[in-house]
């Protein structure tokens, strides 16, 4: 089942992507930092629990900065729910780390083997 939709963004750019994802019936639900990633995530629901995922990164030292550098606002990843991550540990990239939500914990499928980035989360 999908979890959420992370798009990455510049700072800058988050009041403006707001005022859009208000326009399509979203609200911020909740907002938290991710210590391993130097990111602010903040995420929006919509009236059917669909959620998305804004990726800011916090420094220049953020995995996602190099990411913006090249790509610029846009789609990151599909994020998808699991109830153990260990199932598919010899495909993961690296460890699950801690999330920016309560009791979230996050894993990514390696990119460079699928094409795509794929997030697995898990809510212990």
């Amino acid at each position: 089942m999908i979890d959420h939709i992370g798009i990455v963004c510049y700072k800058k750019e988050v009041k403006k992507l707001l005022s859009l994802f208000k326009l399509l019936g979203y609200k911020k639900q909740y907002e938290g930092k991710v210590k391993d990633y130097e990111v602010n995530c903040i995420f929006l629901n919509d009236e059917f629990e669909k959620e998305i995922e804004l990726i800011v990164p916090l420094s220049e030292k953020s995995v996602i900065s190099n990411y913006l550098k090249k790509h610029n606002n846009r789609l990151h990843h599909i994020a998808y729910y699991v109830e153990n991550t260990k199932k598919f540990k010899n495909k993961l990239q690296p460890e699950k780390v801690k999330g920016a939500k309560p009791n979230m914990y996050v894993t990514f499928l390696d990119p460079k083997k699928y094409g795509i980035l794929i997030e697995l989360v898990e809510y212990a």
